[in-house]
């Protein structure tokens, strides 16, 4: 923002080289004002995201270290168990390889033909 201000001050200061042409030097101004606004924008969104992320990450770090616990209480429903293993298993991975009649089976469900050779 003070990089922004000081180009629009250095155009006031530079305005009598515009005193001929004074349409030329308000559009600069009304340029920088206009990306000095943009910028101020960006700002307060990257502001409104950094919060988001905060909240967001202090619910995942809340969930996970009560995970047993939420998981073993007998008050949890079936739903909520499911959702919480869902939740943890989402970004995993899973790197392995299938013998057959299973390979043929799992190319078979993937493909959609029965008819694999």
């Amino acid at each position: 923002m003070i990089h922004v201000d000081k180009e629009v001050l250095d155009l006031f200061e530079d305005r009598k080289r515009f005193e001929t042409r004074p349409d030329i030097f308000e559009k600069m101004v009304k340029d920088r004002e206009k990306r000095q606004r943009t910028i101020l924008q960006e700002i307060e969104e990257h502001g409104n995201g950094d919060k988001a992320f905060v909240i967001g990450a202090s619910y995942i770090l809340e969930v996970c270290s009560r995970a047993v616990e939420l998981f073993e209480a007998k008050s949890s429903q079936i739903e909520q168990k499911r959702f919480l293993i869902d939740f943890v298993l989402s970004s995993m991975t899973w790197d392995f390889t299938l013998k057959e009649p299973f390979e043929a089976i799992a190319e078979m469900a993937k493909t959609g033909n029965l008819y694999a050779r």
